[in-house]
């Protein structure tokens, strides 16, 4: 297994400025597995597989998303919108390389395989499953990490402990 991933080629072959109706500009990366199937995903769909993949696996350290702090293009006259996209497809690659280099358990995540070869379309219907997925398993390790250190008849109770200055801040 670790010689299909030592063998598994991926790379971000290219960046464009995107926009969705109703939606703000982002950027296209066109993602290519194997030198034969590619996908393009928004620089947003980076951010969301770091998160997805933060909740299920909080020790491993991930690369930056590409624009994870959103897409910030340079205005159309100073001509550095081909330098910029240029950026974002080497920040791109980059990530989709160091993440087939992780661990199989977590190339094999079906966020990773949905990332790297699901269609656009269906990656976009896929996606809320996926996070409601990841956000219960994300609780059931939660509640298993609180449950062995203090019993698992007290952690609801403290948990809502932990939460009530919270809410009581945003009032």
């Amino acid at each position: 297994e670790d010689e299909k991933r030592a063998e598994m080629s991926v790379a971000c072959s290219s960046a464009s400025r995107f926009r969705e109706r109703g939606k703000s500009e982002t950027v296209l990366l066109k993602v290519v597995t194997g030198g034969e199937q590619s996908v393009e995903r928004r620089c947003e769909d980076f951010v969301w597989l770091c998160e997805m993949l933060s909740l299920r696996y909080p020790g491993v350290v991930l690369p930056p998303a590409p624009c994870a702090e959103g897409p910030k293009f340079p205005s159309a006259r100073s001509g550095e919108l081909g330098a910029y996209l240029e950026r974002c497809r080497a920040c791109g690659d980059k990530f989709v390389k160091r993440l087939v280099s992780l661990s199989a358990e977590v190339t094999s995540n079906e966020c990773v395989v949905a990332f790297l070869y699901a269609a656009d379309d269906v990656f976009r219907r896929e996606t809320p499953r996926l996070e409601a997925e990841a956000s219960g398993e994300a609780s059931v390790q939660l509640r298993r990490a609180v449950g062995a250190t203090m019993g698992p008849e007290n952690w609801v109770r403290k948990l809502s402990q932990l939460a009530a200055p919270k809410a009581a801040g945003r009032r």
